[in-house]
């Protein structure tokens, strides 16, 4: 019951209110297993009846976590609203940039970025994770007539602007993050098919000339997985589980070493 317990808990990203959680979870257990004592089952069927009732342990946590959510940190807010008019000022007097759409696009796309980020309830990945991830696919279908190579790098062309691509960085950990929460419990078939989805997405991002871009996923999406595999979240054991990732780790590190070490040969830089 106690493993339970923790396992609720774990999913509930705001930490003052998991003591109270804790409590009122423990105590709502003990009464249930009394009750199933009563009816004559053993102290460990008791229990193990108990927890079962009580339904998936990440489930129930990841509820109780969109229930009790902190309240927005507005000094963050305050000081990313500060360092962008810093920005936006630096941009407008030191380097003499005019004023108009060029200046006023970005400014309002990184306001609702941040903004979305920021106030997303993320449990969103792992609740919609299927159209997160067809989400995301689509996005780059749509986008693949519309990039074109600039000075090594690729760039997505629309309405006469060009996007670098670099941002995919920033955004691929999200679908990868909705594929593990997909693969929860499927035991090897999850794991393989979680590192598949991180190779490829490894490699599409590798095709796009920014070494940078690979490795601020692969360090991020790396550690979501191997977070995972401890915890046992593909239910495969973990003894297991730490082995398959030990040696899938150093295959990967060969494969990609060798990506790289043939870099200046592709002309990708």
């Amino acid at each position: 019951m106690q493993a339970y317990v923790d396992t609720v808990c774990d999913q509930i990203r705001w930490k003052q209110t998991r003591k109270a959680v804790a409590e009122e979870l423990t105590d709502h257990l003990l009464l249930q297993k009394e009750a199933f004592l009563a009816e004559g089952l053993s102290e460990e069927e008791a229990e193990k009846r108990t927890v079962e009732e009580m339904g998936d342990g990440i489930a129930v946590g990841m509820a109780l976590d969109r229930t009790h959510r902190p309240k927005p940190q507005w000094q963050m807010v305050l000081v990313a609203a500060v360092l962008l008019s810093m920005g936006l000022f630096c941009r407008l007097t030191i380097d003499q940039v005019s004023f108009g759409i060029d200046i006023v696009v970005p400014v309002l796309l990184a306001v609702a970025l941040f903004g979305a980020a920021y106030f997303l309830d993320f449990t969103l990945l792992a609740r919609k994770a299927k159209w997160v991830i067809l989400l995301f696919l689509a996005m780059l279908i749509l986008a693949v007539p519309f990039v074109e190579k600039s000075g090594g790098e690729s760039v997505f062309f629309f309405f006469d602007y060009a996007y670098a691509l670099t941002g995919m960085a920033l955004l691929a950990p999200l679908p990868f993050l909705s594929v593990l929460f997909f693969m929860r419990g499927r035991k090897e078939r999850g794991y393989w098919f979680s590192w598949l989805a991180m190779a490829i997405l490894a490699a599409l991002l590798f095709s796009f000339g920014k070494i940078s871009m690979v490795l601020i996923f692969s360090i991020s999406a790396y550690g979501a997985f191997a977070v995972a595999v401890g915890t046992d979240w593909f239910s495969m054991g973990k003894q297991k589980g730490k082995r398959l990732l030990a040696l899938t780790t150093g295959a990967g590190i060969g494969v990609g070493g060798l990506a790289m070490l043939g870099i200046p040969a592709c002309g990708i830089g």
